[in-house]
């Protein structure tokens, strides 16, 4: 059945349920990356290819694992996009809505920063038994392709933030302490570019810089949405 203005009912059930897909997508992620040994630390990337490729071939059922939730999150940070989306959109109805625009496209964007390591992790973990090397070196894209990215998040912060600090309504749409959350994990994602030069320290992508902030301020960012879209869905 599709949803239009004369079924408002279908259309709250679809931004309710696509608002708890913030939370789905920490869970899935989370889920798979916990037996495959990436949570908490992840792999360091100072280890040899003999190094990586006996965790490949000890765990390669942790590994897949991981693969799959992680591309079930793409999935699932996809409709959390949409939610987001369309509660932005009515706070700059009226205006060239930019900011929701950036913000979808954003989203959409880092939607395949889950999907796309899912498919790395698959693929090395399909033939274990392979040269170290290539094990290496497929770990390597996963794990860089996950992390690095930080321009793509930042946009999506920036402009989740301020379309949400723009909304000058006497009962807004969303708080205004999302909008602050959304700049300061703006700013938290910054330095997670830099982990293309080290290989340890707080800046490599096992450091503090790099994994533990953002991982932690992206959480608190879509258990935060999640509750926020949710609070939404209601007016």
């Amino acid at each position: 059945m599709g949803v239009n203005a004369e079924n408002p009912i279908d259309n709250k059930l679809a931004q309710i349920l696509f608002a708890w897909c913030g939370l789905a997508t920490i869970l899935i992620t989370g889920l798979g990356f916990w037996p495959a040994g990436f949570l908490p630390n992840g792999i360091a990337p100072s280890l040899t290819a003999d190094q990586v490729a006996t965790m490949y071939r000890e765990n390669t059922t942790g590994v897949r694992n991981a693969a799959f939730c992680t591309v079930g999150g793409a999935g699932t940070y996809l409709a959390f996009t949409a939610a987001i989306s369309a509660q932005l959109w009515r706070i700059e109805s009226g205006a060239a809505p930019v900011l929701t625009f950036a913000q979808l496209a954003a989203g959409t964007a880092t939607s395949f920063l889950f999907l796309i390591p899912g498919m790395f992790l698959a693929i090395a973990s399909f033939r274990p038994e392979r040269a170290a090397e290539v094990t290496q070196a497929l770990n390597d894209v996963a794990f860089l392709f996950f992390l690095m990215p930080y321009s793509i998040a930042m946009i999506q912060d920036l402009a989740a933030g301020l379309a949400i600090l723009s909304d000058k309504r006497a009962d807004p749409i969303f708080p205004r302490w999302m909008g602050f959350l959304s700049l300061w994990v703006f700013v938290g994602f910054a330095p997670a570019g830099l982990c293309a030069f080290f290989k340890m320290g707080p800046f490599a992508w096992k450091g503090l810089f790099v994994w533990w902030i953002p991982i932690g301020i992206f959480t608190a960012w879509c258990l935060a949405f999640n509750y926020c879209l949710l609070k939404a869905a209601n007016k």
